[in-house]
């Protein structure tokens, strides 16, 4: 009777520790993904915060002027945008839905489950400052 009970308690602790080892490497690909998704994002921010931040404050007037001029694409759809604009909308696209994406997912399964956590309000301020942008592009076409 004791040893087949030693057994099966060897069996639970293998059974344990093999658990652990897999939530171990789950977390640790979890991280990897997290950080790669930190550098993409940060890549993907740097140009913006240079366009938008210190460009503006270096005498470059010739590039300045370059990137407030009036472009014309797609048929009419996207006519007098300025060129500074489209880049920006360019720029950030990727790094709202690409690096937003694990709290786009996260909060499907939030709202699914009907628990609504921090993902969610990421999810939902970060999208509404980007259709907030992009409709801000889109009206100031054409002097609007």
């Amino acid at each position: 009777f004791h040893s087949s009970s030693s057994s099966s308690l060897s069996n639970d602790y293998s059974n344990v520790e093999m658990r652990l080892q897999h939530l171990a490497e789950r977390q640790q690909e979890e991280v990897a993904e997290k950080k790669r998704a930190f550098l993409y994002s940060l890549v993907g921010t740097l140009p913006i915060v240079f366009i938008t931040m210190i460009l503006p404050h270096i005498p470059f007037h010739s590039f300045q002027q370059y990137m407030h001029d009036s472009i014309h694409i797609i048929g009419g759809l996207l006519d007098d945008m300025q060129r500074e604009s489209l880049v920006l909308w360019i720029l950030a696209t990727p790094v709202q839905f690409k690096c937003g994406w694990t709290f786009y997912k996260s909060t499907w399964y939030n709202i699914q489950s009907g628990s609504l956590g921090m993902d969610v309000l990421v999810a939902l301020g970060t999208t509404a400052s980007y259709c907030y942008a992009v409709s801000e592009c889109l009206e100031k076409r054409g002097g609007g």
